[in-house]
């Protein structure tokens, strides 16, 4: 029988050393260094990871499992928008966007070397017409360029475009910068030439978001939800209640200045990747993202289950806002995938695939914005009753002040109002309540009961 060689077999001194490369997660990297040297709140971190990796890096990626109907042969691409909610200076919203802001432009100055297009790839805010010339200016040198939505005070921007001022009209132009529908606005063609009459937004834009404001209510209302605008966001709401002194870090802290370093080897390791991804794309067009298929049932699920929710009578604005959250859900796993930056070649093409392990990262987090945006949506719709009735008792009561001394009797103020009876019972008892108004009751005019009149009691 012949001896086993049971010696273990040495590497020849000539032979390379094979060292297994070591493959970044842009996510995991961002999440933990942010989250060692401040107290900002998880979520916005998370939010802040998904945006660095969507304005950065999805621009080079699609799935075909969702195909673009604005452009056939293309599929969905993983451009995510979120705006942070929060009281003002506690949950330190504007770190989140001083970091990513710098690490955006950082990558980008590198990559393009012309700082001034760099910066004009930033929307903040303007005029629709400001906004359109500025896309058109930076296309025109670079048909390729993206861009990003950063604004640290995005409530009052639509606030002032639900007015009649110079933004009215840029909600509509979000939307549609959102799916990369191109626009058109059509101009005068008095004393103009022929291509100068339609000023143009192309379709297939690559727009991301990443912004800020204040309390949901005091910005956001219903009318946004049905025309689209906030089923297109995510919106990261941090209420005082899930706020705690446990993660609270001190504002002067010698340690915080090592994050700029840290953030600089992010910086190089983005700008590594982007060259990589760029390399690939302009030679084969967008990478492949590929979804498994034990992930496609569960997403698909999970949208059967929001549509479900508009099938019955019961059926309300909040199930309408639910709508898109399957949508994402999928660019979150495809922002997952993407993260872990493990390309593998199927069929001759570079190629990502999301996992199960993505899917699952990717729903725990949407699950949570997606309770955070349903407290929002009942926010802005508490506000808004809350405002109507407002409304309503200062209707009332000036209908029944500018009746003077002799007040008005019910009949009458029921025909002045034209408001169901019971609700005007309802505000009168409140005004009476409220010591605003004094009832009383005039002469009978026929049997029965006597009319009631109201009397403004500061007339009294």
């Amino acid at each position: 029988m012949k001896k086993k060689n049971n010696r273990r077999k040495t590497r020849s001194l000539c032979e390379p050393l094979k060292i297994k490369e070591k493959k970044s997660n842009i996510k995991k990297e961002y999440t933990k260094l942010v989250g060692r040297y401040t107290d900002v709140p998880e979520n916005f971190i998370t939010a802040g990871s998904y945006h660095i990796l969507s304005s950065l890096l999805g621009r080079f990626f699609e799935t075909k499992a969702i195909p673009n109907p604005l452009k056939p042969g293309k599929g969905t691409r993983p451009n995510v928008w979120f705006i942070f909610s929060s009281i003002p200076g506690r949950t330190r919203r504007s770190t989140i966007l001083g970091y990513n802001t710098e690490i955006y432009k950082k990558v980008l100055y590198e990559i393009f070397k012309d700082k001034k297009i760099v910066d004009d790839t930033i929307l903040e805010e303007g005029t629709i017409e400001g906004i359109t010339d500025q896309i058109n200016y930076v296309i025109e040198i670079d048909d390729n360029t993206c861009f990003d939505i950063i604004n640290s005070e995005m409530g009052p921007m639509l606030q002032r475009a639900t007015g009649a001022g110079y933004e009215k009209g840029i909600i509509g132009l979000l939307s549609k910068l959102y799916y990369g529908e191109g626009w058109k606005q059509f101009l005068s063609k008095r004393n103009k030439k022929e291509k100068e009459s339609v000023r143009r937004i192309p379709v297939g834009l690559y727009v991301t978001m990443l912004s800020s404001m204040q309390e949901p209510d005091e910005y956001l209302d219903e009318t946004m939800i049905l025309q689209g605008f906030l089923r297109r966001v995510m919106v990261v709401y941090i209420q005082t209640k899930d706020l705690s002194m446990a993660d609270w870090k001190p504002p002067i802290d010698e340690e915080r200045k090592k994050i700029t370093p840290e953030l600089e080897n992010i910086i190089r390791k983005i700008i590594d990747l982007y060259k990589k991804y760029k390399d690939i794309y302009d030679k084969d067009g967008e990478i492949q993202i590929l979804i498994q298929p034990e992930v496609k049932n569960k997403i698909n699920n999970f949208a059967k289950e929001l549509d479900e929710k508009l099938t019955g009578m019961d059926s309300n604005i909040i199930d309408i806002f639910q709508q898109s959250f399957w949508e994402h859900l999928v660019k979150l796993c495809m922002l997952e995938s993407i993260s872990r930056s493990d390309i593998i070649n199927k069929g001759g093409k570079a190629t990502l695939e999301v996992t199960i392990e993505d899917y699952q990262k990717a729903k725990k987090y949407t699950d949570e914005i997606l309770k955070m945006n349903l407290a929002t949506v009942d926010k802005i719709l508490t506000s808004r009753k809350d405002k109507i009735e407002s409304n309503n008792l200062k209707r009332v009561y000036n209908a029944i002040y500018s009746s003077g001394k002799a007040g008005i009797q019910h009949s009458a103020l029921y025909r002045k109002m034209n408001m169901p009876s019971n609700k005007l019972k309802e505000i009168i008892e409140e005004l009476e309540r409220r010591e605003k108004i004094k009832i009383t009751t005039g002469p009978m005019t026929k049997p029965g009961i006597p009319p009631k009149i109201y009397i403004a009691k500061k007339l009294v």
